[in-house]
């Protein structure tokens, strides 16, 4: 007989799609959108995310569960062992241009890596990986971090430090490591991208922007001239689609990793106390390289909170996945956010422990940048330009987290974890839902398919779920992080702010 993955239910791809695919979908998948993010995390719609996924598991033994999302029928991958047979696959059999993910994202950068398989993955893949090797040019991009940091604690207003004045200094490094000084202040080039980025949001039905040709004209030129010691005087060909990936993946998670790293470590004392005892003014690439407690909490950091919440692969041909054959074109979905967390493989898994990273060895239930075949190839880069900001932050001032005055209650009543939740069966979820009536089967069928014509019908589902669901104030997350306690499941970064003053000594 031949093996088979399970399947979920109508009613439990309804709950999938409301509590996981569509808040990830409306607040962006290429560039955020700032209220819908804060609106969504006073839901706190990650955690239910997450209650959802683990039920799910439970009820549908294994390490794959097939489910509809947004109408595609799509395989959940969840275990070690496949997604390690996924992602050491990835660039040939498994490739990461899912329908959804090359519609948006050939917006505003066609012919990248990201979007390629075959012979042309392989050869875009050793493009890139040679000119992000940037071990020589090491020093000079920590000499721009530490202008940078340098100049932006002189313009913080009233010494507090807030995400739009971090985005834009990361922003500015990024330019200059990727382009050149020369670029440092081109914020035009930035801005065109973005909006690209927010347009592709759309996904569906999208037509050639006007952003595009300014962008481009732009970028050829940095990348013709080739200023010495930036990332694209490396390059092998003056091809600028593999730079636009660089500048917003650099640019954007660099800046959202490093600032929620910020506010995880301030506000859990032995921690910064144990980042302190090694943390130096850096001068050199090796003081970098010997802050490992701060890389370990950079990556700790990106486990809790991934800035890729979930990501997809695509079957070029059939294949078999543990055993099991799938047709060529299936839809894979890795959700990163619920994998990182899963408490059945890992311990304390909504605890922030930075010492689970001292085994340097790849571990594939973490896949912040991924693993296998496709794993990002500025992995390296971008970590240390993460400690080169925060170690120029920490060396030498104090931060205190601003929120606001008085947390409301946590959206979801009882204990912050996914253990909770093993009495609670999905399936049964919408059923009680539309006991009364007033929700039928016609309408689960609708979000299951189309979620986002279903909006009326995803709003009476999360209101009538048996969970207490309280708006709360998204700038109380910091308030949830308290050492030895479970993190929360969503961080948001644009209401971020500290109080920055010297260090006292």
């Amino acid at each position: 007989m031949t093996p088979v993955f399970p399947s979920a239910t109508l009613s439990e791809s309804a709950l999938f799609n409301a509590v996981q695919v569509l808040p990830n979908t409306l607040t962006g998948l290429f560039r955020k959108r700032e209220n819908l993010v804060g609106m969504f995390d006073g839901l706190d719609t990650d955690l239910l995310a997450a209650q959802v996924l683990a039920d799910l598991r439970a009820a549908h033994p294994g390490d794959a569960l097939w489910v509809r999302v947004l109408g595609v029928r799509t395989l959940l991958v969840f275990g070690e062992p496949l997604l390690r047979e996924v992602l050491d696959r990835s660039g040939s059999l498994f490739a990461s241009d899912p329908d959804t993910k090359l519609q948006g994202m050939s917006h505003f950068q066609p012919g990248a890596l990201t979007l390629s398989h075959g012979e042309k993955w392989r050869e875009r893949r050793a493009h890139a990986h040679d000119a992000l090797s940037s071990g020589p040019l090491a020093p000079h991009f920590l000499s721009l971090v530490a202008k940078e940091i340098a100049r932006l604690k002189e313009r913080s207003t009233a010494y507090v430090l807030d995400w739009p004045s971090f985005e834009d200094a990361v922003t500015r490094i990024a330019r200059q490591v990727i382009l050149g000084t020369r670029a440092r202040d081109d914020d035009e080039l930035t801005a065109h991208l973005r909006a690209m980025m927010s347009e592709a949001n759309r996904v569906k039905g999208l037509r050639r922007s006007r952003h595009y040709e300014p962008f481009y004209r732009r970028l050829a030129h940095y990348v013709r001239v080739g200023e010495p010691g930036s990332l694209v005087s490396q390059l092998r060909s003056p091809d600028p689609s593999q730079v636009t990936h660089w500048l917003f993946a650099m640019a954007d998670t660099v800046a959202a990793n490093a600032f929620r790293a910020l506010a995880a470590t301030v506000n859990q004392p032995s921690v910064l106390a144990d980042v302190r005892a090694s943390l130096r003014a850096p001068t050199s690439v090796s003081d970098v390289d010997g802050m490992g407690a701060l890389e370990r909490c950079v990556h700790e950091t990106m486990r809790l909170w991934p800035t890729t919440p979930m990501f997809g692969r695509r079957t070029t041909a059939a294949t078999t996945l543990g055993g099991v054959p799938l047709p060529g074109g299936t839809q894979l979905l890795i959700v990163n956010s619920f994998n990182h967390r899963d408490p059945r493989s890992i311990d304390d898994p909504d605890l922030f422990t930075p010492d689970r990273w001292r085994d340097a060895r790849p571990d594939y239930r973490f896949n912040q940048f991924s693993n296998g075949t496709q794993g990002c190839p500025g992995s390296s880069l971008s970590v240390f330009l993460m400690k080169a900001v925060l170690a120029n932050l920490l060396v030498d001032c104090s931060f205190t987290p601003l929120v606001a005055a008085a947390q409301k209650p946590l959206p979801l009543k009882g204990k912050l974890g996914m253990a909770a939740t093993a009495a609670t069966n999905t399936a049964t979820m919408p059923w009680r839902a539309f006991a009364s009536g007033r929700f039928t089967m016609r309408q689960l069928e609708k979000i299951a398919y189309d979620p986002v014509k279903a909006m009326p019908q995803l709003t009476m589902l999360l209101k009538a779920l048996p969970l207490t669901m309280t708006f709360a104030d998204p700038r109380a997350g910091q308030r949830r992080i308290v050492e030895g306690r479970p993190m929360p499941y969503s961080l948001n970064y644009f209401t971020l702010r500290f109080a920055m003053e010297p260090l006292r000594v």
